[in-house]
């Protein structure tokens, strides 16, 4: 969750039953669409991408009624929902389990076409002094049972994810309420690993086990921030791997949030250098997995330099770069404003149930891109310009291949925790007319082979392979 406000241990903690490589080079130059010449590794039609895929948009869903909030998803389109489920909630009592919340809200969420990935958090005093761990080895025994128990029961309906703890890398005990305090104690959380997943295999061997979020950000030594640091212990997935729990999950998993972004922007953008150096680290440790984000967002409050045009903005921008880094999900944080008192507003629907421009904004991204391919990023020679940048993709079942472009600016004077909006157009110059050209709400705009941009996403759609 973003640093700036975290939820209170109950809001988080007993959540879940109550509600129940960046790309960094590699790109062969040239252009791809109606009139444009090959460029080297470009699909044939007979091998080329062809089977769709569903889009990794998601969202959780905390703090508002779970039915409203599911349909709320459905509305936009998403096809992952993050959900909590408090381990106090279903096994209050050794051995003792609970399930009929957790019933009703998987259900519902397999009712309405979405996939659960579901965290399981909120240790019980009877298994472990602290709700966010860590935990001892009989502590982890009692969990390893819990996680097989609830994959044996819901696993044969559809849900297949599973997340161990929320921001295991948090440090301090104080901010336990974070849903994870592994901080100072990652080899224990490599023990967990290691004792987990024969456990969950066993019960469902389709399963996969996620590795809790990680913060991996506002360090306890931050050098963006050093006069107000943060939780997050820096070495935590270091240690997590050479202790060797990189053998021991399925699918790495981070969170984002564009405030670090100057940290992350030597690695690629935004969130693509961040995932790059998310698989980097593993690699050094011998580790290739998938990778998802489990947390990305942007607020709207004026006070905090946030706006709901930029946050609608930056949701496109911030999808788009996820498919292009080849994340499994990219899940929006949060569904809807919470309720504690000093938070950044972050929904995508206010407190009212008042949708947000950011929410018509997911859905012209799920309409023009669900199903669709990433095939490569669009290069200066592409669009005739410098300061655009844009992701080429290509959608099998319709025949049409699709360019999302934005105007840019440099960030080498992007202040940490400040949002990045730049006011700037650009003029692109296109061999040709898309066939259709839409704003970033889905509002059509005349197709033209030169076009002002700015940074709003732009959606260029060319029929033909």
């Amino acid at each position: 969750m973003p640093w700036t406000e975290r939820l209170t241990r109950r809001s988080l903690l007993t959540a879940g039953a109550g509600f129940l490589a960046g790309l960094t080079g590699g790109y062969a130059l040239g252009r791809w669409g109606p009139g444009l010449p090959d460029w080297p590794g470009r699909p044939s039609p007979s091998s080329g991408p062809t089977a769709p895929t569903a889009l990794p948009l998601g969202v959780e869903i905390v703090d508002i009624d779970p039915i409203t909030g599911l349909d709320l998803a459905r509305q936009i389109g998403v096809t992952w929902v993050r959900l909590l489920l408090g381990w106090q909630d279903l096994e209050p009592q050794p051995g003792v389990f609970q399930w009929e919340a957790a019933d009703r809200l998987l259900t519902a969420a397999l009712e309405r076409g979405l996939r659960p990935l579901v965290v399981l958090t909120g240790v019980p005093p009877w298994a472990g002094p602290e709700p966010g761990g860590p935990l001892d080895e009989a502590g982890q025994e009692a969990f390893a049972r819990l996680l097989a128990a609830a994959a044996r029961r819901y696993g044969p309906r559809g849900v297949k994810h599973w997340e161990l703890f929320n921001e295991p890398d948090n440090g301090d005990f104080e901010r336990r309420w974070l849903g994870g305090s592994w901080g100072r104690a990652p080899e224990a959380y490599a023990a967990l690993l290691r004792r987990v997943y024969p456990a969950l295999k066993a019960a469902d061997p389709t399963a996969h086990l996620v590795m809790g979020g990680l913060a991996l950000d506002w360090f306890t030594d931050d050098d963006l921030h050093p006069h107000r640091p943060g939780p997050f212990v820096r070495d935590f997935l270091d240690r997590v791997l050479a202790a060797g729990g990189g053998a021991f999950f399925d699918i790495a998993n981070f969170h984002y949030y564009p405030n670090f972004r100057p940290r992350w922007e030597p690695h690629g953008r935004d969130i693509m250098g961040k995932a790059a150096f998310l698989r980097r680290t593993l690699a050094a440790y011998g580790v290739s997995k998938p990778v998802l984000c489990t947390e990305i967002g942007a607020w709207v409050d004026p006070d905090r330099g946030g706006s709901p045009d930029w946050q609608a903005t930056y949701a496109v921008q911030a999808m788009v770069r996820g498919m292009a880094a080849d994340l499994q999900a990219v899940i929006w944080f949060n569904l809807v404003d919470l309720t504690m008192p000093g938070m950044a507003r972050y929904g995508l629907v206010t407190r009212e149930g008042i949708p947000r421009p950011a929410f018509r904004a997911l859905q012209v991204l799920r309409q023009r891109l669900d199903q669709a391919v990433f095939v490569r990023p669009l290069t200066p020679g592409d669009l005739g310009t410098e300061g655009v940048e844009g992701y080429l993709f290509y959608a099998p079942l319709s025949g049409t291949q699709i360019q999302v472009i934005w105007a840019t600016a440099p960030v080498a004077d992007l202040p940490p925790f400040r949002p990045h909006l730049p006011n700037v157009q650009r003029t692109v110059r296109l061999p040709q007319p898309p066939a259709r050209l839409l704003d970033r709400d889905g509002q059509p705009r005349p197709p033209a082979a030169s076009l002002t941009v700015g940074p709003q996403p732009l959606y260029l759609e060319y029929e033909g392979y």
